[in-house]
């Protein structure tokens, strides 16, 4: 089945007395922030909240500075970050004031906090609503944003009242000295009678964990070999490059894709003030990552849509009917020259992409997925909002976080929230669940392949496209799209895009199936 589909898109400041947004010149670097008219949290008009957020109804204009950018992702390195609120009439404000400061990467420490947010004694003043509350005094604060242990863009917003502001903060990698850690260890063992002698034979009965990968046998049973290898390495091997590579030979695979800290397992506290993180991500036996600058190579666990930001303030994308996401473990390659951005990725597996929807039902769930041999961590959990006329059309959508607003047990296919989500909104627009995640459909491996890129020759204007080509041989899929856009003011642009896709469908009465399974 071809399908073509064009879209045109502009993009423009929700309230005009709120186009008030913040820049500031630090090292060489402009940032640029973002302001939405969207108020702060649910209690700002609710004196009985922990945060009496009324003080926030003057607040007409966000000024957010920072003290640097493209900061080393070592962990511990800190951006300063300082916020001044204007009334509606452009003068400073005075008294008392409270800002909901979230990020998506990095963690937030405040002043005076014995730890960040993330350790037991931060200084989140409200910790009902979500993000992070800062008190403001006399129209200012401050506060340092912490480098993660991984080069990412992250996302910073800071909201108070009706006026918000966003932006990028670039950590890059550490150029640090190498390191090396690794093993070689084997097992000989060698018997006067076959092993088939000793009865019962259980699994792991002579070891605490037995060498499987690279084995052999002789002497019809009376004899074996074992070995394994292990290794784990990162340093800077030449100019600005850094190598990053791990290998284990007895590695369990895809028992999960980029490995996080499940704070539902073992220990709830790691340490008062450590800080967590993993490093060489890939659900496979090998990984290897080469950093240069902002761009990389890679082989190991990826998303395939890593990078696609909005344009300017305006808050549209240049890209949504050409975005493919899939949680893959493959090569993927990332080129930044800053006028030019692409990627290409390449995967070889038997995992197919399922996309479920439910209908908010007033509870937190559970809502069981169809499918029990979900991979676990390539789910992705949105909340959507359709057109109370039109259905098909979708008014906006949220992206949940794992662990923070919901938990996926993928044995049983279950997902819970963490709060109730009503059926429908304050204007009677029906909301739902959407539920993505990967399975092992079985069968050969297949590969699938794509690629996107972006060209700005000026400022203002930029032209892009991707590709896709997924050869599943019970679902073939393949997408193409171009795009161009035009920055036609600070908080305006022009978007238009075309996008066309072959794929294979199923329809079973209302229902049409992407895969035999893949309810889309």
């Amino acid at each position: 089945m071809r399908r073509s589909a064009v879209a045109m898109g502009l993009g423009l400041p929700q309230l005009a007395w709120l186009c008030l947004t913040g820049s500031a010149q630090a090292d060489g670097v402009v940032h640029e922030l973002e302001t939405r008219g969207q108020p702060d949290g649910a209690h700002w008009l609710n004196s009985t909240a922990p945060v009496d957020y009324r003080s926030n109804k003057g607040v007409g204009e966000l000024v957010v500075e920072t003290d640097k950018d493209g900061v080393p992702a070592d962990g511990q390195s800190a951006v300063t970050v300082t916020v001044k609120l204007k009334d509606l009439r452009g003068a400073p404000m005075t008294g008392k004031q409270y800002l909901t400061v979230e990020t998506d990467g990095g963690r937030i420490l405040l002043p005076g906090a014995k730890t960040d947010e993330l350790g037991p004694q931060g200084g989140d003043l409200d910790r009902v609503t979500p993000g992070v509350q800062v008190e403001v005094k006399d129209g200012t604060a401050t506060f340092q944003l912490l480098a993660p242990s991984t080069a990412q863009d992250v996302k910073l917003r800071v909201t108070a009242g009706y006026a918000s502001a966003q932006g990028v903060i670039r950590f890059v990698p550490e150029l640090r000295e190498m390191i090396a850690v690794g093993l070689i260890e084997g097992v000989i063992s060698r018997r006067s009678f076959s092993s088939n002698a000793i009865q019962p034979s259980r699994f792991n009965d002579t070891f605490e964990r037995e060498l499987t990968t690279w084995g052999r046998q002789y002497s019809n049973g009376k004899a074996n070999a074992n070995a394994r290898s292990a290794f784990f390495l990162k340093g800077v091997i030449s100019g600005q490059t850094l190598l990053t590579a791990a290998f284990d030979s007895d590695k369990e695979t895809r028992s999960r894709m980029m490995r996080d800290i499940q704070p539902e397992s073992f220990y709830p506290v790691y340490g008062d003030s450590s800080t967590q993180g993993f490093d060489a991500r890939s659900s496979d036996r090998l990984y290897v990552r080469v950093d240069n600058n902002r761009s990389y190579a890679l082989y190991g666990d990826f998303a395939t849509e890593d990078g696609n930001e909005a344009i300017g303030d305006s808050g549209l994308q240049q890209r949504k009917l050409g975005l493919y996401n899939r949680t893959a473990t493959g090569v993927r390659g990332h080129l930044d020259q800053g006028w030019l951005r692409g990627n290409v990725f390449a995967m070889r597996d038997r995992l197919k992409q399922v996309v479920e929807e439910y209908s908010a039902n007033g509870t937190s769930g559970p809502y069981a997925v169809r499918n029990n041999g979900a991979v676990e961590n390539t789910e992705r959990v949105e909340l959507v909002v359709r057109d109370k006329n039109q259905t098909g059309i979708i008014k906006r959508t949220l992206l949940l976080t794992r662990f923070t607003d919901y938990a996926f047990e993928p044995f049983d296919g279950r997902i819970l929230l963490k709060q109730p989500i009503a059926a429908l909104t304050p204007d009677g627009d029906p909301q739902s669940i959407r539920i993505t995640y990967e399975v092992d459909q079985g069968g050969e491996d297949f590969w699938v392949a794509g690629g996107s890129w972006l060209v700005k020759p000026w400022e203002a204007f930029s032209v892009g496209g991707s590709f896709v080509d997924d050869k599943n041989p019970l679902s073939p899929y393949r997408l193409g799209s171009a795009n161009l856009s035009y920055q036609m003011g600070k908080h305006t642009a022009l978007v238009a895009e075309f996008a066309r896709t072959i794929s294979t469908t199923y329809s079973v009465g209302n229902n049409v199936y992407t895969t035999p399974s893949g309810l889309s």
